[in-house]
Order: C-alpha cells, then structure tokens, then sequence
C-alpha cells in the first residue's frame, strides 16, 4: 500500500512543480510587460497641459451643502485628484450669504483650493414676468413639480 501511496504523491509533486513554474514564468513575463502597460496606460491618462479644458459644475441651495460636500469628496478621490480640474458652486442670488465659513474651509480643503462659488442671477431662475404666472403656478401644481427643481431645468436648458 505504502508503494501505491507513494506513486499517487509523485504525480501530484510533479503538477504541483508545473503549475509553481508556469505561474512564475506568468508572474515575470507579465512584470516585464507592466513596464510596457504602464507607460501605454499612461500616455491614456491626459497630463495637466494636455487635459481637456473643462470644469465640474453644481448648482445647490445651501440645504444640500452638506450632501456637495460628500459629492464633492468622492469625485475628487475617484476622479479628479489626477486631472484637478476646477469647480463652480453655483447657488441663486442672495442664498451665498447663508454658507458659513467652516463650509467653505471644508470646500476648500476637499478641492485643494480649486473650488469657486458663483451666483444665479434671480432674473435667470424665476419665472419670467412675460408669463401668465397664474398658468404656470397651475401647470406646477397638475405636474407636481416645485418651483426649485422647475427654476433648475430652466437654468440648466439656457432659459
């Protein structure tokens, strides 16, 4: 029995043996290669000079300052801690004044400085006068919709 035994083990020494030598020559070959890899994923990934031009918008009221915050958190550690473009806070005209100056130290230290807040002008999100605001405050109410979310598809289409 002892002989039997010992012809089963052999075999199995020996794929054990194979498969350690292919997963070295794997490990190796393929670490050779990364070098390679590397570089061609780096010429996909753009450098700050040939980065698109661009930035990251928000437009919030301050209510949700707390939840930008968060926002403004992940996007910076999963994406934009490479490319580091900047960001515009946008908030309706008069609404910037209620933004303590812990919230904007905290902005700033999540973006590295590169976070800049601007104004909605109020002519820009309510409804213009042209409109029969009788008719507009109804189509709200049939549709269900608040004045801040129909203020925001406004501003973001261009008016």
């Amino acid at each position: 029995m002892s002989s039997l035994s010992s012809n089963f083990r052999r075999p199995r020494s020996i794929i054990a043996v194979v498969i350690v030598t292919i997963v070295l020559l794997a490990f190796f070959s393929w670490n050779h290669e990364w070098s390679s890899a590397k570089s061609f994923a780096e010429s996909l990934i753009p450098h700050r000079e040939k980065r698109p031009n661009g930035v990251i918008f928000m437009l919030l009221p301050p209510s949700r300052l707390q939840q930008a915050t968060l926002a403004l958190k992940n996007v910076e550690d999963r994406f934009n801690r490479r490319l580091k473009y900047p960001y515009i806070l946008f908030m309706v005209e008069g609404e910037y004044d209620e933004v303590t100056e812990v919230q904007k130290e905290r902005i700033a230290h999540i973006t590295e400085g590169r976070a800049k807040f601007a104004e909605v002008p109020k002519s820009q999100w309510n409804v213009p006068e042209s409109l029969d605001q009788s008719l507009v405050e109804a189509s709200r109410e049939k549709i269900g919709f608040s004045h801040g979310y129909r203020a925001m598809c406004r501003w973001y289409s261009g008016q």
